[in-house]
C-alpha cells in the first residue's frame, strides 16, 4: 500500500514537472496579438479565468494549473500553500488559478490544451513540488 502511494506521488510529480518543463521551451511572456485582445493576467488568480484568458495563457506557452478547493478542507488549504510557493518559484512558466467552491480538484493544462488531472487524495509537500525536471 505504501509503495503504491509513493509510486503514485512519483508519477504525478513527473507529469507535473514534464508539463512545466515543456512550457519552458516556449516564450514565457504573454504576448497579445493586438491591443483589443490585451488582457492582464496575474501569476496567481483567485477566480476562474474565462476562456479568452485561458487561451492567451496557453498561446503564450505557459502551463495553466487549475486548483479547485473547499475552504473547510484543511488538506486543500495546505495544498494551496504548496502551489502558491511553486507558482512564485516557477512563475515564468505557468499561471495558477485558485477557485474556492464546493468541488475539490487539481488540473494541469498544457500548451496544446492537454489536461492532466492530479489525484487530490495525495498530499503534496514543498519537497514534492521541487522542479528538478525543469
Amino acid at each position: 500500500m505504501m509503495k503504491e502511494r509513493i509510486a503514485a506521488i512519483f508519477i504525478g510529480l513527473i507529469m507535473l514537472m514534464s508539463v512545466v518543463g515543456f512550457a519552458g521551451l516556449y516564450p514565457s511572456n504573454l504576448v497579445n496579438q493586438n491591443s483589443q485582445n490585451e488582457i492582464n493576467i496575474q501569476l496567481i488568480n483567485y477566480r476562474e479565468l474565462d476562456s479568452q484568458e485561458k487561451s492567451l495563457v496557453l498561446q503564450a506557452g505557459r502551463v495553466l494549473i487549475e486548483n479547485f478547493y473547499s475552504s473547510d478542507c484543511q488538506e486543500c488549504l495546505e495544498r494551496n500553500t504548496v502551489l502558491i510557493n511553486f507558482a512564485n518559484r516557477y512563475g515564468n512558466n505557468l499561471i495558477l488559478e485558485m477557485v474556492e467552491g464546493s468541488v475539490d480538484g487539481l488540473k494541469i493544462v498544457g500548451r496544446e490544451g492537454d489536461v492532466i488531472e492530479i489525484d487530490t487524495t495525495i498530499k503534496l509537500t514543498e519537497d514534492d513540488s521541487s522542479a528538478e525536471f525543469l
